[in-house]
């Protein structure tokens, strides 16, 4: 514990950087702090500490939420129900248009982790919603309104976490409750395969990945086009994989760490039609005041990929609010991210590695 204040100690002093950069992995603070799981530990612990508070206080009783329809966000305001102060809410550039508590999906509880949309070939969309106990299905109609299908109710235990992705016609439901294992649910509910006697496999070789975003590779790297890469956020890394060969093999492509390292969070690909360049956010710099974000103003770490096997930091972006940054995505050139409110920009990028920044503004 000694040497692991000595390396907080010394990672303050980066707190003084006006600049990020790609740095290389000391790998003596990371198997300290992180393969040991002690950041990890802690950060999951306060997690858990919070909704224990939250569940004893009564806020995650679902049935005091009701139903809620559209309302227009007026001069800073939307009034779900009118006169109650409960379901009025702050908003900027967003209207409200359906909302359902978790127990109108068939939950009892009102803690819920994940989502993931998946939209039919006649342009029908559904939703994913990741439960403390199951996964609701919903269909988000033409007009925004969402109506309940049923749901897929967990094997195990019940967990706080829940993540969900699509392939193809099917949704991937993971969770970290012991003996869960992987639920496949076949959105079109076709038999043509058996997605219940999957092959399975683990890249595990960098021990804990917070979130990864993996897609087939496109882009200037030409030795990896074609294959399937991932992009894991994993502690204090921004870890490459080719995850081609699905068997339990780990191989990584390249594993680098940066300047003001807290808890690496989550990222995405600009444009996955050509990958060169990706953005990543850190949940606890600013609470942890290291290197750009030492001010508590969340950065956006900006990185090149253009070379797989040697990704580089070309710049960052500071918010202009003060919080911690979570997940963030891009559609269509601009960033969304969630930290105070929901940040919207556009991020232009020229050669050579200049960071051009615009459009910036918030909506909650």
């Amino acid at each position: 514990m000694v040497r692991a204040a000595s390396y907080l100690g010394s990672l303050a002093l980066l707190a003084s950087s006006a600049l990020a950069k790609e740095v290389a992995v000391n790998e003596a603070v990371a198997a300290e702090l992180y393969d040991s799981g002690l950041v990890h530990k802690a950060v999951m612990d306060r997690k858990m500490n919070f909704w224990k508070t939250a569940r004893e206080s009564g806020v995650f009783k679902s049935e005091q939420y009701p139903e809620l329809n559209a309302t227009k966000c007026v001069n800073g305001w939307a009034e779900a129900i009118v006169g109650d102060r409960h379901n009025t809410f702050r908003c900027n550039n967003v209207d409200l248009v359906h909302f359902l508590p978790h127990v109108a999906l068939g939950s009892p509880g009102a803690e819920g982790s994940s989502s993931w949309g998946w939209t039919s070939d006649d342009d029908r969309e559904f939703v994913a919603v990741g439960q403390y106990d199951g996964t609701a299905f919903i269909e988000i109609g033409k007009d925004g309104r969402m109506t309940y299908l049923g749901r897929l109710p967990q094997v195990t235990t019940p967990s706080e976490w829940r993540e969900i992705r699509s392939y193809k016609h099917y949704m991937i439901i993971g969770s970290e409750a012991p003996g869960h294992g992987v639920q496949i649910f076949d959105m079109h509910k076709l038999l043509t395969v058996d997605p219940a006697n999957p092959s399975l496999g683990c890249a595990a070789g960098d021990g804990y990945v917070h979130d990864a975003q993996c897609m087939v590779y496109h882009g200037p790297d030409k030795r990896y086009e074609g294959r399937d890469i991932c992009y894991g956020y994993n502690e204090d890394t921004l870890t490459i994989y080719d995850v081609t060969n699905k068997a339990n093999v780990t191989n990584i492509i390249s594993r680098i760490s940066y300047e003001g390292a807290a808890y690496t969070h989550q990222g995405w690909v600009l444009d996955p039609k050509n990958q060169e360049y990706l953005v990543m956010d850190d949940e606890l710099d600013e609470v942890r005041a290291r290197g750009p974000a030492a001010d508590g103003f969340p950065v956006t770490y900006i990185w090149d990929i253009r070379d797989l096997e040697k990704p580089k930091q070309t710049g960052l972006y500071k918010s202009k609010t003060k919080a911690i940054d979570h997940n963030q995505y891009v559609i269509d050139g601009l960033n969304y991210q969630v930290a105070a409110d929901v940040a919207t920009y556009r991020i232009l990028l020229l050669p050579p590695q200049q960071v051009v920044r615009q459009q910036r503004s918030g909506s909650w």
